[in-house]
């Protein structure tokens, strides 16, 4: 199905595509507009979200606990693909980091919007003392699996 309001309009949207699959609705410029207007856009990142995430991927241990220990950024801040602290020292094998993160709190099973977590680019990247760290029980945090 396509669209006849305009000339190499498609639309790429799943919830468009959700809506111009019901066949009780007719599909119109004005509903594909609705549609597109309350996706929900990703909070912006504050400059302490920007910080904590430099000093993760530097390992800048001591950065991290100043700016967790001020109170004005959150263990588990996402950038715009969804990439946390705790990934991104995972990812560039910081052990001590990782450590700091979880012991604050940081979520072991937090997924980019790819789906990738903390443990999948330690295991990519080699870091077999951050992967066995990750995968360590913690009793309040293991709802759902991280792989």
């Amino acid at each position: 199905m396509h669209l006849k309001n305009g000339p190499g309009f498609r639309c790429d949207n799943l919830r468009c595509d959700a809506l111009m699959n019901r066949s009780d609705l007719s599909l119109s410029v004005t509903n594909v507009t609705y549609v597109i207007m309350f996706i929900p856009k990703p909070p912006k990142e504050t400059p302490s979200d920007v910080k904590l995430h430099l000093a993760a991927v530097n390992g800048d241990l001591r950065c991290i606990r100043r700016l967790l220990d001020s109170g004005k950024v959150h263990v588990d801040c996402s950038d715009r693909d969804g990439t946390t602290p705790l990934i991104l020292s995972a990812a560039n094998g910081h052990v001590e980091c990782v450590l700091e993160l979880l012991d604050q709190g940081a979520d072991p099973c937090a997924r980019r919007h790819t789906g990738t977590t903390a443990l999948f680019f330690a295991a990519q990247s080699g870091y077999t003392e951050i992967a066995s760290i990750l995968l360590r029980p913690r009793d309040h945090l293991w709802t759902y699996p991280v792989w």
